[in-house]
């Protein structure tokens, strides 16, 4: 369905409809191609020069700028084309055809001869082509070239899309098996990170020292099987550590925590939340809290800090 824009430009130019919204002729031994711009309201006019020295260029620019009002920064050249964009305004036909007899004669004038808008060459084998759905004058060699370098930019876009998917999926199941790997690797350290606690002197120092190794080897364990470490997968592993860690001492000190509790407490009454913090003062007293909280929750807390900032750092 021919639009407005195509009529008017078939009807009032010289130039031929090529596809939809590309339009070109060979006008005076001039090869010019012609896009429409629907969103901007603009034609893209070009035509092919050969190869112009710069000074030939600037004054195509003044020539333009004083007969058309064109602004000289909106005519820009390629190696064997000189381009400019017209807008869709009052009397723009008649505008259109003014600029194409003024770049017209500036190439005679010139002794400019157009050919191909790719390699500049001249001669029969150069007419109006369509290469990826884009209209322009090319010679038979640098049509085959174009020709062949789209076909294997769409073989590889499609390549792209049949492997994008099974890449994702891949990567998604070997983020899975990372996080199982850094949980099943932070479950064996913890037991070494217990025994150090509990069992090791200068808890200050060597709790601290486990620690930091312990939240390291979370994060190398998945680095290693997933083979990325994105912030999602730091801030994953990060609190996959914290609970492994909180597991540990709960199931550790389990039975001693208990034997606190029902110190204070009567085991044969149902306990609310309010009875705990009412009784908390003398449940914080009692001697293994005092263990807990110097000798495991300080030192901990230090080394997850050093930890994950050492981590943070390093993977930034």
């Amino acid at each position: 369905m021919m639009t407005d824009i195509t009529y008017d430009i078939v009807a009032g130019t010289k130039l031929q409809e090529m596809g939809a919204n590309f339009y070109a002729a060979k006008i005076a031994g001039k090869n010019f191609v012609a896009e429409y711009f629907s969103g901007a309201k603009k034609i893209a006019l070009s035509m092919g020069i050969g190869r112009a020295p710069e000074e030939k260029k600037d004054s195509l620019r003044r020539r333009l700028t004083d007969l058309f009002s064109v602004h000289e920064g909106d005519v820009q050249f390629d190696d064997h084309c000189a381009c400019l964009m017209i807008p869709i305004e009052q009397d723009w036909v008649s505008r259109l055809n003014g600029i194409m007899d003024s770049m017209s004669h500036w190439a005679d004038e010139n002794e400019l001869t157009g050919g191909c808008f790719f390699c500049g060459r001249s001669g029969a084998t150069v007419s109006v082509c369509e290469v990826g759905g884009v209209y322009s004058f090319l010679c038979g060699a640098c049509r085959e070239k174009l020709n062949r370098e789209y076909s294997a930019s769409l073989e590889e876009a499609n390549k792209q899309k049949l492997v994008a998917p099974a890449l994702a999926a891949f990567t998604s199941g070997r983020r899975k098996i990372g996080y199982l790997a850094a949980l099943g690797a932070g479950f064996v350290a913890s037991l070494a990170w217990l025994l150090i606690i509990i069992y090791m002197p200068l808890t200050w120092i060597f709790g601290t020292i486990a620690t930091t190794l312990f939240v390291n080897c979370v994060y190398e364990a998945y680095k290693r099987v997933s083979g990325q470490f994105s912030i999602f997968d730091f801030l994953v592993t990060t609190l996959m550590s914290i609970a492994i860690l909180m597991v540990s001492v709960t199931f550790a000190f389990s039975h001693s925590l208990s034997v606190a509790w029902n110190m204070v407490a009567d085991p044969s009454e149902y306990v609310t939340s309010l009875a705990v913090f009412t009784n908390l003062p003398q449940i914080i007293s009692f001697p293994l809290f005092g263990f807990l909280f110097v000798s495991i929750c300080i030192p901990t807390v230090i080394g997850l800090l050093i930890g994950i900032g050492y981590r943070y750092r390093k993977e930034r």
